[in-house]
């Protein structure tokens, strides 16, 4: 998933270049495909060492974060859920330090707290 974490500039007013892909498309005989992604084997968006970075899937990308512990899509429990909603409506506790705790997104916080997401569980 790309986003504000990685380094990025405009050549042209609409032009956006990814600083790790430029590194990679640079430092390699042959560019990486428009269609595919560049990762880093060293789980730093900011990283521009071409040892560091390959060209990949989404899919590959997808199990890298899985792999690594880094998805944000991990999946809680109804008790997780119940105990956010219950800390929150306690008070003071904001929706970033729940989401440390639960090891989650703070997105996923907000929705859980909107109802957008375990509704099932109001």
């Amino acid at each position: 998933m790309v986003g504000h974490e990685y380094g990025r500039f405009y050549p042209q007013p609409d032009e956006r270049i990814y600083a790790h892909r430029f590194a990679y498309n640079i430092s390699h005989p042959k560019p990486a495909p428009d269609d595919m992604l560049v990762l880093h084997i060293c789980n730093n968006p900011r990283c521009v060492n071409p040892m560091h970075l390959y060209v990949g899937t989404y899919s590959d990308n997808n199990q890298d974060t899985i792999r690594d512990g880094r998805s944000p899509h991990r999946k809680l429990s109804d008790e997780e859920v119940r105990e956010i909603r219950k800390l929150y409506s306690e008070g003071g506790i904001t929706h970033r330090k729940l989401a440390a705790e639960f090891d989650v997104h703070k997105s996923s916080i907000s929705s859980i707290l909107s109802g957008k997401h375990y509704s099932w569980l109001n």
